[in-house]
């Protein structure tokens, strides 16, 4: 297959990159779509993974790999806010647990225990279950 794409805008892509993004392509598509924190190599390397399996050769080509592109990072995205937001709902959970267990008469656990020191352990629970993953 014989690759024909114009040079990269640079402050657009990764250095070996550069090569496969056609200037006039990255123009007309525009910044993507990213949220704080995400990456925009990532996304790149992404958009080109998906522009070389199809080879990408026109502008009908290109819009329909930055929007499938589009909708796999979206897709994504959304798994990694559910994941987060169940892991919130289970650190509550365990908080409340360990609220309604909580002896105030007993000798290692004091008063500021029920206020910070649930909410902390439940953290910690959290932490520990994401690492043995």
């Amino acid at each position: 297959m014989r690759e024909r794409f114009l040079p990269c805008v640079k402050t657009m892509c990764r250095p070996h990159h550069r090569e496969k993004y056609p200037a006039d392509i990255v123009k007309l598509l525009g910044p993507p779509p990213l949220w704080r924190g995400e990456s925009r190599n990532q996304y790149d390397a992404m958009l080109l993974g998906m522009a070389i399996s199809v080879g990408a050769r026109d502008i009908v080509d290109w819009v329909s790999v930055n929007d499938v592109t589009y909708h796999v990072w979206d897709a994504r995205r959304l798994q990694a806010i559910k994941a987060a937001l169940i892991l919130a709902r289970q650190i509550e959970v365990i908080e409340g647990l360990l609220k309604s267990t909580f002896d105030p008469g007993g000798p290692e656990r004091s008063a500021i225990y029920y206020i910070s020191g649930a909410k902390n352990d439940a953290r910690r629970w959290a932490t520990r279950f994401r690492i043995r993953q």
